[in-house]
């Protein structure tokens, strides 16, 4: 089953459970927060109290559970969003505000996920270099640009975007060792 039928089944009982919460207590008479825990179990037998009870957990679940389609919600939702624009995003760019095509090829044969010394998993070749991207930024240019440790992590856009504030036209040329 797909995510997006998945969510929507998953509303479909959460929306008859919310509904359903209020009917279990219907008949009961609901009492003011103010009587003490005596008061209520003089007044109220015990499967009205018991009621109250359940639709109290009923609706702090149902709350809980929305709270949590919520948050799986936006966060399927901002997956779909940057999936689609980096299919929209051409592979491989270079040249005009980047750098130019022998840069990339220099440095990183314009792979986004490789580490300096050929690694896909971090640092290799017994170095300490954390150069990785596709323009093979160390952490320390790289600067966290975009929410992202390492260049590595980032889609070839936000790579790409770091590139361009950094080449400048060519003044920032001496950041790559193919200059």
């Amino acid at each position: 089953m797909n995510p997006m039928k998945k969510l929507i089944a998953s509303l479909s009982v959460m929306a008859s459970l919310a509904l359903a919460a209020p009917q279990a207590t219907a008949g009961a008479v609901y009492h003011h927060w103010s009587e003490t825990p005596a008061d209520v179990q003089a007044t109220h037998s015990p499967e009205v109290i018991q009621s109250y009870i359940d639709a109290y957990w009923a609706n702090e679940w149902v709350r809980i559970y929305w709270e949590r389609i919520a948050a799986f919600s936006a966060t399927f939702e901002a997956a779909q969003r940057a999936a689609a624009e980096q299919a929209a995003y051409p592979s491989g760019q270079c040249g005009g505000d980047l750098p130019p095509c022998w840069v990339m090829r220099r440095e990183s044969r314009g792979d986004i996920r490789i580490w300096n010394g050929g690694c896909y998993n971090g640092p290799c070749g017994g170095g300490t270099s954390t150069a990785s991207g596709k323009w093979q930024f160390i952490r320390g240019t790289w600067a966290g640009f975009g929410g992202y440790r390492n260049a590595a992590d980032a889609p070839e856009r936000v790579q790409d975007d770091k590139a361009r504030q950094v080449w400048a036209g060519g003044r920032g040329c001496s950041h790559w060792s193919a200059c």
